[in-house]
């Protein structure tokens, strides 16, 4: 395709993001993004020769050269395409260092490539940055992809950066911006470079007022071991749509996927954390980012209290253009944990506590909710909170409402006594809703 038509190919469309993105290759659909993707356009000689060199594999000195000159010269559309068509694993495994005989004839060719795709970033667009962070990521990183990597955040500006931690996040499985940052890159002074080109970037960011949801799982999203009013395993009603609207923002306009769980669960080299997202997943959670706990921590209020702060702190770090959510419940310290991020600053703009302990001291629950943390028992009740603290829309409210009633009826295992005390709370909660100007 002619250079006139890379401009045509990754206009800004929906969010500002790339129409070009069909051709990132995700797992999760892309936050905000729509899934629809046009043919792929013809790939131009130069793109074809380097696929067809990467397919082939074990490359001479001089195939590699040609590579990495490719990468060097190339426009702007004929990279990206070539990321596109590409794996990262497949071309850093076509051109790799050799060290030839006792030190002789050897090259750092693959180390070449690294450096010449990093001196590219400015033209790798958002989602073949994503795809080649992503693919490193997957297969593990040593020094050179760790520079790479590094040169690719920082190439990012201003709400790209944003979208570029995203997608990230909403990666493949548990391979996310928190883990790149804690286990990807393992130089603290790269480390250290992204995490001050992203609080340098924060004002450029986005002109709205997005939120992180961060939230609780069992006995937030689904009933865990505590709430007797519904059966094991259930989701709430209404809940997930209370988390898109949040994600959306008051004027329906923000991406979605900024929704994070904290979790007391440990990550189990990252074992336990992928097998939450699953179960999330089963349970209509698609964009979503876990983090997790650890054995230490979930032995006592206190410290899980302690780890899920922690956790909020250091991913709040990572997205300082954004204001926070948090969700939680009264059963397992999560209203420690809500008291604790209340007097950070900047504080979230708040804290909800899913009531779901009727044995909770009632003097505790007026001296928290003096501090603003929202105490609720039904979801229809939280958005109506959310709606008047200006965090979703009253046509969202109304959804989170209409959903909580499509949503109860579809539970299983419930005993009598549960659903006409569901049935009844509900209703309760809906008639508070409709009184909502």
């Amino acid at each position: 395709m002619p250079e006139s038509a890379d401009k045509a190919a990754m206009a800004p469309t929906i969010h500002g993001l790339s129409a070009f993105r069909p051709f990132q290759l995700l797992p999760k659909a892309a936050a905000g993004v729509t899934s629809a993707a046009p043919t792929a356009p013809p790939l131009s000689a130069g793109v074809q020769r380097v696929v067809s060199l990467v397919k082939k594999g074990d490359l001479d000195k001089a195939e590699e050269r040609e590579v990495i000159n490719f990468v060097r010269s190339a426009s702007a559309y004929e990279l990206n395409m070539m990321l596109y068509t590409v794996d990262a694993h497949a071309l850093f495994e076509a051109v790799e260092n050799t060290f030839g005989f006792f030190g002789i004839g050897g090259d750092k060719n693959g180390d070449a490539l690294r450096v010449a795709l990093g001196a590219r970033g400015k033209d790798i667009d958002v989602y073949r940055k994503n795809k080649l962070i992503t693919e490193m990521q997957m297969w593990g990183t040593d020094d050179e992809d760790e520079q790479l990597i590094t040169d690719l955040i920082l190439a990012a500006k201003g709400p790209e950066l944003t979208t570029l931690k995203r997608l990230i996040d909403l990666g493949n499985e548990s391979h996310d911006f928190k883990n790149l940052m804690t286990d990807d890159v393992d130089d603290k002074g790269r480390r250290a470079q992204i995490l001050a080109h992203v609080k340098a970037e924060a004002p450029k960011a986005t002109a709205s007022s997005p939120v992180k949801i961060y939230s609780d799982i069992d006995d937030t999203f689904r009933r865990g071991w505590m709430d007797p009013r519904f059966p094991n395993g259930a989701v709430y009603p209404g809940v997930k749509q209370l988390y898109l609207e949040l994600d959306q923002g008051p004027q329906g306009g923000d991406p979605t996927g900024d929704l994070l769980f904290l979790t007391a669960r440990p990550s189990l080299f990252n074992i336990l954390e992928d097998n939450t997202l699953a179960g999330l997943n089963k349970d209509g959670i698609v964009e979503a980012s876990v983090l997790e706990g650890s054995v230490g921590a979930m032995v006592g209020n206190d410290k899980i209290a302690a780890k899920k702060v922690a956790n909020y702190d250091t991913h709040r770090e990572y997205y300082p253009e954004y204001n926070s959510v948090f969700i939680g419940d009264n059963g397992q310290g999560d209203h420690i944990a809500g008291e604790k991020m209340l007097a950070e600053k900047p504080p979230p703009k708040a804290v909800f506590i899913h009531n779901v302990d009727p044995k909770f001291p009632a003097a505790e629950r007026k001296r928290l909710e003096a501090l603003g943390i929202v105490f609720f028992d039904s979801y229809v009740d939280a958005a109506i909170a959310a709606y008047q603290k200006g965090l979703i829309s009253r046509a969202g409210l109304k959804r989170i409402a209409d959903a909580a009633k499509a949503d109860l009826p579809k539970i299983k295992g419930m005993t009598a006594a549960q659903l006409a005390g569901a049935n009844a709370a509900l209703n309760a909660a809906l008639v508070r809703e409709k009184a909502i100007p």
